[in-house]
């Protein structure tokens, strides 16, 4: 049977009420659920990005933000990803980086 891990349950909820406080008076966007992942999407359908849930981390796909930053990293062309930088978070304190990475992404649209 599936363990949950608390301590990434409380990251994915910290995650979303962050992201919802933050993004909601920035940026209009509406959420779409997968089975692998939930997408936040612009008010052209576009995904602003995808968050991937896994056991021991969550995983973040945005556009390359225009600022460097510690966390993430840019897929390989490669791949053919239209959100082509990747955020792995295992830690809350790494949120405030992301959020302001899926902001910048979002502008770019």
């Amino acid at each position: 049977m599936f363990k949950i891990n608390q301590e990434y349950m409380d990251i994915h909820k910290k995650l979303y009420n962050e992201l919802i406080s933050r993004l909601s008076n920035k940026i209009e966007f509406t959420t779409y659920q997968t089975n692998n992942y939930i997408a936040l999407r612009n008010k052209y359908d576009r995904n602003i990005c995808e968050i991937h849930f896994y056991k021991k981390k969550i995983t973040v796909h945005t556009l390359t933000p225009k600022k460097k930053y510690d966390i993430g990293e840019q897929v390989p062309d490669s791949f053919g990803w239209t959100l082509n930088y990747r955020t792995n978070i295992t830690s809350i304190d790494e949120l405030d980086d992301l959020i302001e990475i899926i902001i910048d992404s979002y502008k770019q649209l």
